[in-house]
């Protein structure tokens, strides 16, 4: 093995108008070596040293360890960040003109995007041959955090060889650069090397193999005479493995590797034996219903139930044994209930008996819209349906519903109740449950949401990024976002003429209902952090739906604000105009008849 080597990185910091030059530390180089073959070369600034570096200008070129750099004034600042006015370059040196493996861009900041684009002989390259600073990609400047390149990608300067980047014209701030090299690199370039790339038994990889471990030991089942065949892959390609197979059992079978150069060899001898005794292991490995293995299975676990869903097909079993000796005979199910059983015998003949339980689901029984006498849909789940409603009003009654296909339903005499018959005939009785909803006691100020409002009724809950939140419209049967009422909220909110409410995430598609009728100019909420303006009833109590209309990507709310009845936002900012400013505890404060107004022209008290 080599010895791990490090490099430190001196750049002149050039400064205008001062010609002396100033030589700091700006970073580590180490090379990690496998196999006596360089494999990993990275470079990790350390900020600059404490202080800002100007690289020299384009009409200079600079080589310094393994990096070359040609730009205009870039600067690496004390703080991490590579940037300056007119693209610049960093070459990363590689060891041959043909060398093949990865490069990896790593930055230590939560950059909303910058990219570094990758030269190819001097060419720019095409998106994806861009390394992204994040895991996302933004729409035109798509690339990965990582590039596979190869030799078509390397470019000759000053007869060395690199990988050529540029900035984006923006500032970036880099964490880590790391080039990662195949052994083919090494391959082109090395003549002694007598190293293994892997080793197989019987077309079976040879279980703990490395490269330089060159004596294993192979325990092979009891009453084994054949001897395996071992076959065998160099690290170089220009070596050459000679397998000697064992002469019985137990026996060794050699591999002799031979380099490049004729001289330099390495020896691997694996050492078969057949155990002593049969074997007694009558476990299973694997268990699988269809091909997907049984959920929570565990060797020693013999029992096992699974319910299969309503009008789902016969399951097909399959098993298998931890030791290859063992032998397994299994009997499927022909109709449901049925068991499925699994007999596993060793080789010394003892055996273990597996067994799954399968029964089928009822049919789905699922209310899939209730809609109520104030225009709420309930929210249907594990057979309650939660309404809510306008506290003073009347407990709203149920006006329709529907049920999955091939359900059928009937509303009770006592209206509180809906009875849904499967298609087998099954039944599932849901109670309806009213949520009453006080307004909201709000002043004029804008409120951050906290998951604790009262007089939100929102089913898919409350996060502290996305704030009330509301789910896509598509039903799918394993996440029924419609029929359990995920994607709308209703709010409670006092007389008004306006609210405001900020977007928790980017625009969505919606629909919005105030006391049941429909404002058809608002079809969707605005941008993250910006707001969207509702008109309200001035003069009494407002319930306010809003109700999903997209069909990809959840929705949310994270603040909310009232404008007074008989004021809007814009009506007070044009009084206070011509009203007296002043700085109030730090803030711009409007006066006008007594009446207080912040910088936006919204009432803070009067």
């Amino acid at each position: 093995m080599k010895k791990i080597k490090l490099f430190t990185l001196a750049l002149a910091a050039l400064f205008a108008g001062n010609v002396s030059a100033e030589e700091i530390t700006t970073g580590t180089y180490s090379v990690r070596t496998i196999n006596g073959a360089e494999s990993t070369w990275s470079f990790t600034h350390n900020k600059g040293g404490g202080k800002d570096i100007t690289i020299p200008s384009k009409s200079t070129t600079v080589t310094e360890n393994g990096v070359y750099f040609k730009g205009s004034a870039q600067k690496l600042s004390k703080s991490g960040y590579l940037s300056n006015s007119k693209q610049s370059t960093i070459g990363l040196e590689v060891p041959a003109v043909d060398a093949e493996g990865t490069i990896t861009m790593i930055v230590t900041s939560n950059s909303e995007g910058r990219y570094f684009q990758l030269y190819v002989n001097g060419t720019t390259g095409t998106d994806k041959q861009r390394l992204w600073s994040t895991p996302g990609d933004v729409e035109g400047k798509k690339g990965p955090q990582s590039f596979s390149f190869t030799k078509d990608d390397i470019s000759t300067i000053d007869g060395k060889y690199y990988l050529v980047f540029t900035d984006n014209n923006t500032e970036m701030k880099v964490g880590s650069f790391t080039i990662s090299l195949s052994n083919n690199t090494y391959e082109n370039m090395a003549t002694d090397i007598a190293t293994l790339k892997a080793i197989t038994i019987d077309n079976n990889a040879l279980i703990g193999f490395d490269a330089e471990t060159l004596e294993y030991n192979i325990e092979l089942p009891f009453g084994t005479t054949d001897v395996p065949v071992v076959a065998a892959t160099t690290t170089s390609p220009k070596a050459t493995a000679v397998v000697t197979p064992a002469a019985a059992i137990p026996g060794a079978t050699t591999i002799l590797v031979t380099a490049e150069d004729g001289t330099t060899t390495k020896t691997y001898t694996i050492n078969f034996a057949a155990a002593q005794k049969q074997s007694e292991d009558a476990t299973l490995s694997a268990l699988t219903i269809n091909g997907k293995g049984v959920s929570g299975f565990k060797a020693d676990s013999l029992n096992y139930a699974y319910e299969v869903a309503y009008k789902g097909e016969i399951p097909v079993v399959a098993a298998t044994a931890n030791d290859e000796t063992a032998t397994m005979a299994i009997t499927q199910i022909t109709a449901f209930p049925g068991t499925a059983i699994v007999v596993v015998t060793a080789q010394a003949g003892n055996t273990l008996t597996y067994t799954i339980d399968f029964t089928i689901a009822t049919a789905p029984k699922i209310l899939t819209e209730v809609i109520f006498s104030n225009g709420a849909k309930g929210a249907a789940l594990d057979g309650v349906v939660r309404v809510p409603y306008l506290a003073g009003q009347e407990v709203p009654t149920i006006v329709s519903f529907a049920t999955n296909e091939g359900a059928t339903g009937v509303k009770a005499e006592d209206g509180n109740t809906i009875i849904v018959t499967g298609e087998d005939e099954t039944t599932l009785v849901y109670t309806i449950k009213a949520v009453e909803l006080t307004p909201a006691t709000l002043g004029t100020e804008e409120v951050t949401f906290t998951g604790e409002e009262t007089y939100v009724f929102d089913p898919y809950g409350w996060d502290a990024s996305k704030g009330w939140k509301f789910a896509k419209k598509t039903e799918e049967a394993g996440n029924r976002r419609v029929s359990e009422g995920r994607t709308r909220l209703y709010m409670a909110i006092p007389a008004a003429k306006e609210v405001v409410l900020t977007s928790g995430t980017s625009a969505r598609a919606i629909k919005v209902y105030v006391n049941g009728v429909e404002n058809t100019e608002i079809t969707s909420t605005a941008k993250s952090g910006e707001t969207i303006t509702i008109a309200l009833d001035s003069k009494n109590a407002n319930f306010l739906a809003i109700e999903s209309n997209q069909t990809s990507g959840d929705g949310g709310f994270t603040k909310i604000q009232l404008v007074p009845a008989g004021e809007t936002a814009l009506d007070n900012a044009v009084v206070a105009e011509k009203a007296q400013k002043m700085i109030i505890n730090g803030q711009l404060v409007i006066v006008k008849d007594g009446v207080r107004y912040n910088a936006q022209g919204v009432t803070i008290n009067k």
